[in-house]
């Protein structure tokens, strides 16, 4: 699609992916099904069939969305930012260090664009590379073994003693060390460096989603920072456990709320995990 509208913007190939992605989900029912969501959200008022429908749309609008800044980079769609949503970001970097945690939901790059918009410094942890970002916007990867990955944890760690902002997600592709939190009934597994790093700079963890307003724009769903352990002589993994609960708590709400936001990739993992 993107290689047959290289003179349009951004907006209509996204729009015109999202229509692809409800006729393709009309044609072909089925990915995701309503019984995956039945089987996720059990009892909850969730009309499955419409939510399969736009889950579909989310994700073809995200491919689109992905293609465009893997050809023309992440400048080309800040301005689908939504400006309450960047000052939201402001905000909270006037307000100190934190953890910006995130999962594999809603808008694909939603936060980096918010954050390119508003030109506010933040370090993104990724496990490899995908895309370069303008000169406010770090990359940090931990798919080089373990060496990187120490080397990962410890910039970040400096980067938010620092006072900065540091990006990364909850539910990364095979992490090196997880912990294990009750999400939708189910034994989830988060990794363990996002609390990790909270842990080790005495820094607030804010669970976040980016995700697709009706007006076409990227807009942020800001919670409230994490509670921290207050409890003195436990170890480092029990110590971090209380976030780790909190944020899995956070995500179940979320999503009760706003189902359409599941990728399926995060549908399907979190129905592999096994009951509590």
């Amino acid at each position: 699609m993107l290689s047959g509208a290289a003179g349009l913007g951004a907006a209509p190939v996204l729009r015109a992916a999202g229509a692809a992605g409800r006729m393709a989900h009309r044609l072909h029912a089925g990915n995701p099904s309503p019984d995956e969501l039945r089987r996720l959200f059990g009892a909850r008022p969730i009309d499955v069939a419409a939510t399969a429908c736009r889950i579909s749309e989310l994700r073809h609008r995200n491919r689109a969305m992905a293609a465009i800044v893997a050809k023309r980079s992440l400048s080309s769609v800040i301005d689908l930012a939504d400006e309450e949503s960047v000052e939201q970001l402001q905000q909270l970097r006037r307000a100190g260090p934190a953890v910006l945690l995130t999962w594999h939901m809603g808008t694909v790059l939603g936060l980096a664009t918010l954050l390119a918009r508003g030109a506010i410094p933040a370090l993104i942890v990724r496990t490899g590379f995908f895309y370069t970002g303008p000169q406010c916007l770090e990359f940090a990867y931990t798919a080089g073994g373990e060496r990187d990955r120490v080397a990962t944890l410890l910039r970040a760690v400096n980067r938010l003693r620092d006072g900065g902002l540091v990006v990364i997600a909850a539910d990364g592709p095979d992490p090196a060390e997880t912990m294990t939190v009750r999400c939708f009934g189910r034994r989830v597994a988060f990794a363990r460096g996002p609390f990790a790093m909270s842990r080790m700079s005495r820094t607030a963890i804010v669970p976040l989603a980016p995700y697709w307003n009706t007006s076409g724009k990227i807009a942020l769903r800001l919670g409230a920072p994490l509670p921290k352990d207050a409890a003195s002589g436990r170890r480092d993994v029990d110590a971090e456990q209380v976030p780790a609960d909190a944020a899995a708590s956070w995500l179940e709400s979320y999503l009760s709320e706003a189902p359409h936001e599941l990728w399926v990739y995060t549908l399907r993992r979190l129905l592999a995990a096994r009951e509590w």
